[in-house]
């Protein structure tokens, strides 16, 4: 019993000395130095030292280098990290003009204007030469010729936008220059009834709207493409017509007629054949066609083959005729009208010879009276 309570007095102090040395040694890795301190643990500060003040603005701070330093004070040397080389300029080609004329290529522009085939031809044929101009310029020339490459381009573009506007006649080019900065509309109607149909448009074109009568029934139309107050009418008008209805344009005044109805010619404006660029495919108009020296009848022949329900045709003096129809029709009745043989013109009929005129008649030339008054004597005196 006193061997077992020796021993186990033994191990209780095996134990606690153990656990005193496990306690006062430093972590796995951290050795001390002097003093006991592990290595990188700051000395503690005597009592009544106040601490280091905060570096100045611009100063590194205690244990920092100094710019430009190394750690250990050195200084850092210049070609420490050579430079890259910079890449080499690149030429950007300048873009073509803004509003080109090129969009006249596009098929809406074309038939806006109101382009025949061969305008539409030498469009076409201008475009590609000005692709095959540009194509041989420079396209990575050396820096130094990079202003004088951009102004080749410029000119290219200059000289084939004047060749552009030289194909378009005074009106299509008016009416080009009024398009770029006309209003646009869009189409959002679900069953709307036709009076604010059409009082919106003419709101919107700034138009009187003058009509007796709304067409009958609603109008459903929903498109996101904005059209123009030129286009939007047109297309409002190809429906109309269905209805036997109209719209048409006279000054500020847009009026409502119904074609099933007498209606007189001078309701309809008149329109010269070089404006037709200015006006819708479906707007009712009235025009003078010169016929020149052909034949009246096999024209209007001609005219019966594409007539509608609502076209008037009327014998103008001066060998021409007036017709009431859309702009479609009026283009499409110009062609016919060329298809037409035309005369020459008669050759002068050659002058017949004036018959010389007979001689004067002889007439009888009574003597004369002379009278003689050399002397004063003689001064009453006469000789036959």
């Amino acid at each position: 019993m006193y061997r077992y309570t020796l021993l186990v007095t033994l191990l209780c102090i095996v134990s606690v000395v153990c656990t005193a040395e496990l306690v006062g040694q430093p972590p796995e890795g951290v050795r001390r130095g002097e003093g006991g301190r592990a290595r990188g643990e700051r000395p503690p500060r005597p009592e009544g030292e106040q601490p280091p003040a905060p570096p100045a603005e611009g100063q590194p701070a205690q244990g920092q280098a100094a710019e430009g330093q190394t750690p250990e004070g050195q200084p850092v040397s210049e070609e420490a990290a050579p430079e890259e080389p910079s890449p080499p300029p690149v030429f950007d080609p300048p873009p073509p003009p803004l509003n080109s004329l090129v969009r006249l290529a596009h098929p809406s522009v074309a038939d806006r204007l109101g382009l025949d085939a061969r305008q539409r031809a030498e469009v076409t044929r201008i475009i590609n030469l000005q692709t095959n101009e540009i194509s041989n310029l420079p396209r990575h020339p050396p820096p130094e010729q990079f202003e004088e490459v951009k102004k080749q381009y410029e000119e290219a573009y200059k000289r084939n936008e004047e060749k552009l506007a030289n194909v378009l006649t005074a009106t299509q080019r008016a009416v080009l220059e009024k398009g770029l900065n006309e209003l646009t509309i869009r189409f959002v109607f679900v069953h709307q009834p036709w009076k604010d149909v059409l009082q919106l448009i003419a709101d919107q074109a700034g138009y009187q709207l003058i009509m007796d009568a709304p067409p009958p029934g609603t109008f459903n139309y929903v498109d996101q493409e904005e059209r123009t107050i030129t286009q939007a009418l047109d297309m409002v008008n190809g429906i109309l017509i269905t209805k036997g209805y109209t719209l048409v344009r006279n000054e500020r005044m847009l009026m409502l007629l119904d074609l099933r109805t007498p209606i007189q010619n001078r309701s309809f404006p008149q329109v010269k054949l070089e404006d037709l660029a200015g006006r819708g495919s479906n707007e009712f108009i009235a025009v003078t066609h010169p016929l020149d020296r052909r034949n009246r009848d096999v024209v209007k022949q001609g005219f019966e083959r594409y007539k509608g329900d609502f076209s008037r045709v009327i014998d103008m003096p001066s060998n021409s005729i007036l017709l009431i129809d859309t702009t479609e029709f009026q283009r499409a009745m110009q062609r016919v009208i060329a298809g037409v043989e035309n005369p020459p013109v008669p050759p002068p009929r050659p002058q017949e010879p004036r018959p010389t005129p007979p001689p004067p008649p002889e007439c009888f030339v009574p003597p004369v009276l002379c009278l003689q008054f050399d002397r004063p004597a003689d001064r009453h005196q006469f000789q036959m």
